[in-house]
């Protein structure tokens, strides 16, 4: 059978963290770096898992359905579920993970992960891939989200699953078993400068933190999601790049607000030094997801005055990449032609 290849794009997310996992409103960006999964039949009677990031190239990893979680952790128990609902044998199958597009190096010259929702990339073109292997039509977001859910084994809105199946910019709301994502647009006239602080984060030990907080004080958080709902609704509905540049600043103080009620480090020194940067240079600046790390962006009318402040990132300890609004979702293709959309 000719090999099956399939991609998805990380994603960005630029207002709504936390929020969105109490029925807050969201906006999540696909970006142009992409996650490629590659299904094959092989002579073996196991399945056999590449991953070159994971360190897992030639013969690879034998799969064991029993410990799904070995070094792949989220994928692994992702990949267990999905070969389960398509029915597939996993015998004399390699599978092969591609994730480099979503790392980078650090100051070391180490290759570390980018905080872009690989782990959301790697499930939507796994499975893509998975479901033209066995020729039949791809998972829909509802039809996934309680299985990707229940892989990451702790809370989360699916907003970046929704990101690498549709690709686009998505207005998102989590509500009970179900996710909306809806098309948004790009005001005229807003640039945006993404920053990676070169230092990964872990989402799902932030998200437990907001959980734990919302059952100790659900008064206090609802009050705060009520607020920071608000911004991004002012965002959405007004549609201007003011009304995204204000809204951003809105988010940045609610964010570390909301660090010292959770007493973890969402927004870290790094991000505190580009904000004071981004106010010098007349910019406004945030945080992206669930912090700790990973990526900020800068947003401004003027493209000179957001330059200005890129060329200040280095003293930091970061650095503007150069991301882009992925239109494209999770794409299939046989053998080795181009990927037409899927998802």
């Amino acid at each position: 059978m000719t090999p099956v290849r399939a991609s998805a794009p990380g994603k960005l997310l630029l207002f709504g963290e936390y929020a969105v996992l109490a029925g807050g409103r969201g906006v999540v960006m696909a970006v142009d770096r992409r996650a490629h999964v590659t299904v094959e039949a092989v002579d073996s009677e196991d399945l056999v898992v590449c991953a070159p990031q994971l360190g897992l190239a030639g013969e690879g990893l034998v799969f064991d359905p029993e410990r799904p979680e070995r070094l792949l952790g989220l994928s692994g128990r992702w990949l267990a579920r999905r070969l389960a609902h398509y029915g597939l044998e996993p015998a004399g199958l390699q599978i092969t993970i591609d994730t480099a597009e979503l790392f980078d190096a650090d100051a070391d010259g180490s290759r570390v992960k980018l905080g872009l929702g690989s782990s959301a990339a790697v499930s939507a073109a796994l499975d893509t891939a998975l479901a033209a292997w066995a020729e039949v039509p791809a998972g829909t977001l509802d039809g996934m989200l309680s299985d990707y859910r229940a892989a990451i084994g702790g809370p989360a809105s699916g907003a970046d699953l929704a990101a690498s199946l549709q690709g686009g910019l998505l207005r998102v709301q989590a509500g009970g078993d179900r996710l909306v994502a809806t098309r948004a647009s790009w005001p005229e006239g807003l640039h945006a400068r993404p920053v990676w602080v070169g230092r990964p984060a872990s989402t799902p030990a932030f998200a437990a933190a907001f959980d734990g907080w919302q059952s100790r004080s659900p008064d206090t958080a609802e009050h705060w999601v009520a607020r920071v709902d608000a911004l991004t609704c002012s965002a959405l509905d007004a549609g201007r790049a003011e009304a995204w540049i204000a809204s951003a600043r809105g988010w940045f103080d609610a964010l570390l607000e909301l660090q010292a009620a959770l007493g973890v480090e969402i927004v870290t020194a790094p991000h505190r030094r580009l904000a004071e940067f981004a106010a010098e240079a007349g910019v406004a600046y945030k945080t992206c997801g669930a912090g700790g790390g990973d990526f900020g962006v800068a947003l401004a009318t003027d493209p000179e005055r957001l330059a200005a402040f890129g060329r200040r990132t280095s003293a930091a300890g970061a650095r503007p990449v150069e991301l882009r609004i992925e239109p494209s979702g999770a794409c299939v293709a046989e053998g080795r032609g181009e990927p037409t959309e899927g998802a």
